[in-house]
């Protein structure tokens, strides 16, 4: 085991990696929200948000492609894919908040989203 220095701070967690050792998760500056990071190759990228606060993510396949779940402006979490710096919303099954987990070689996703009658539903995206 050994730590990645480059996400140090008050708060760290490494969520995902790739075939190439890219690695994904979450940081928090002290006193600040915490957001998606990206380590590649000793560079980390802060991925931002969709509005919100918030951020945080949790794969990341072969070519890049990375997933987690960012606050809106209106304060809800949404599943998204980032890729080049841009992080794109998946939006939900009609309910509040979504999640993506995980995204295969070929760029499908997984995860959660809540639907309009407020139940947790697994998706395919």
């Amino acid at each position: 085991m050994r730590r990645l220095g480059a996400v140090e701070k008050t708060y760290a967690t490494a969520r995902g990696i790739n075939n190439a050792g890219h690695v994904v998760g979450e940081r928090r500056l002290k006193n600040m929200p915490s957001h998606a990071f990206l380590l590649k190759n000793g560079v980390l990228t802060d991925l931002g948000t969709l509005g919100g606060r918030h951020s945080g993510a949790y794969g990341i396949n072969r070519e890049g492609k990375v997933v987690g779940s960012a606050q809106t402006s209106s304060g809800a979490s949404h599943a998204f894919l980032w890729l080049s710096g841009v992080m794109t919303d998946l939006g939900t099954l009609g309910g509040r908040s979504s999640a993506a987990y995980a995204i295969s070689p070929l760029g499908l996703v997984v995860g959660s989203s809540l639907t309009r009658d407020n139940l947790s539903n697994a998706f395919l995206g």
